[in-house]
């Protein structure tokens, strides 16, 4: 026998916001808009200045049933751009670069760039640039619910901290032109968000149960320790019974460093441009099942050994969804000015999703993990097209286009392990975050070989 689950919004008025029919479906979305004006002067032929002042706004737009109080978020920022080409040394430009923003119902911000590039005799450069951006939390992440106070104000942006460095060179070969540049980049990330469970991270839930199983103090302090803690909003969940299922924003505490480097390399003739690049990417972040004891699958009692395998051993891992290493091109041959062949490969190295602690630490009776990490890179794409323009002033323009040529099958993204919740086996209490059939893992595929017919008209 099937069942039907219908979903009500933890801070909303009780009333089901999807289900059967239509009177349980109401619109949930939110609307943003914005202003810029800047103004440039060049004072001298060498020194220029940019001022500007931009505003944007994001407020909901749902209807009242989920609760979301009428509120925008919204930031009006004043910056400015001072832009040199230095008079003392031929070939280099200087920009520095400021910006401060006033926000309202989180955090004021102030962020910073800068680039340089200085050209070299034999057509060798140098180039170094840096900044500081930020992601600004949404309404439902500052817990814009209720008729006065947001739920969640120790939310803080995401900040994000960037340099870059290049070498290179420009040249001519065989009547065009080319460029070689090896480049460095390093970037910090810090408060980053995440959602987890409210039952994973408040401490007012250890009593609860979910799917039959309590959340244990250890396993809740454990999660604590890895983020900045949501005490305000705890406290108000559990006094308004929200459910330990829901999920919560909050800032983790590990520093996200991505550094590595590149190759680009690029050719330009009358019969064939080609550009080519390679990154290697190095993303670690702290491995959050480190250390901790196997489980039996099924069974709540851990085992007198680790997670077996790298998982339970290594300090750091590579990020979720970060490729360790990539290779792409577009190479187009252009025969003639009414026709141009492009390709485009992509080759790329290992990228994991990773399962959720408590599915990695379940083993069988051979102590191997059940719930294993998913590698989903290592795959190759080809893309293609084929172009040709009609007419005496070319204004037809006729294009077949390739998608995933060869047929791969691959994932662009991947889930490590989603919990089945809501599963039979969850709402009767036959499963459990104990039970590897708790989890579910899939990806999202890549496009499967396509083709399509495009025609364009330029008047």
């Amino acid at each position: 026998m099937g069942f039907v689950i219908q979903s009500v919004a933890g801070f909303g008025t009780g009333i089901p916001t999807k289900g059967i029919g239509d009177v349980d479906q109401f619109v949930s979305g939110y609307v943003d808009y914005g202003i810029n004006g800047r103004a440039t002067y060049r004072w001298t032929p060498w020194l220029e200045t940019v001022v500007g002042l931009q505003n944007t706004t994001y407020k909901d737009n749902s209807d009242p049933v989920f609760g979301v109080r009428d509120v925008a978020v919204s930031s009006t920022g004043v910056y400015g751009d001072l832009r040199v080409d230095v008079p003392l040394l031929e070939g280099l430009k200087v920009s520095v670069a400021g910006r401060q923003d006033f926000n309202t119902n989180f955090k004021d911000e102030a962020v910073w760039k800068f680039g340089l590039r200085q050209e070299l005799p034999a057509g060798f450069y140098l180039r170094a640039s840096g900044g500081t951006s930020y992601s600004a939390p949404k309404i439902n992440e500052i817990g814009a619910f209720g008729p006065t106070t947001n739920l969640n104000p120790g939310l803080e942006s995401q900040s994000v901290k960037a340099y870059n460095l290049g070498a290179g060179i420009n040249g001519e070969f065989s009547g065009g032109t080319f460029n070689i540049e090896l480049g460095y980049f390093d970037t910090e990330i810090k408060n980053q968000f995440s959602r987890p469970t409210v039952d994973s991270v408040c401490l007012e839930y250890a009593r609860e149960t979910r799917a039959g199983q309590p959340r244990s103090l250890d396993e809740i302090t454990r999660n604590r320790a890895l983020i900045v803690t949501p005490d305000a909003f705890c406290a108000t969940a559990v006094s308004s019974n929200l459910p330990g299922t829901q999920t919560v924003a909050v800032n983790t505490l590990a520093l996200q460093d991505i550094k590595g480097f590149t190759v680009d390399l690029s050719l330009d003739t009358d019969l064939v441009q080609a550009d080519l690049t390679f990154t290697k990417s190095e993303s670690l972040e702290p491995n959050p099942v480190l250390g901790l004891r196997a489980r039996t699958d099924g069974t709540t009692a851990d085992l007198s050994y680790v997670v077996p395998g790298p998982a339970g051993i290594n300090t750091l891992r590579q990020s979720a969804e970060r490729p360790e290493w990539s290779l792409s091109s577009l190479v187009t041959i252009t025969p003639s000015d009414r026709w141009a062949i492009s390709f485009n490969p992509r080759y790329q190295g290992p990228e994991y999703a990773y399962a959720p602690a408590a599915a990695a630490r379940l083993v069988n009776a051979a102590g191997e993990r059940v719930v294993q990490d998913i590698n989903f890179g290592n795959y190759f794409v080809l893309n293609a097209s084929l172009q040709y323009y009609l007419g005496s002033e070319k204004q037809h323009r006729f294009m077949l286009r390739a998608v995933n040529i060869l047929g791969e099958d691959y994932f662009e993204r991947a889930s490590g392990g989603s919990t089945l919740q809501i599963s039979r086996g969850a709402v009767r209490g036959e499963i459990g975050p104990q039970n590897s059939a708790f989890y579910r893992q899939y990806g999202w595929n890549g496009k499967p070989r396509s083709f399509w017919m495009q025609y364009e008209y330029r008047f």
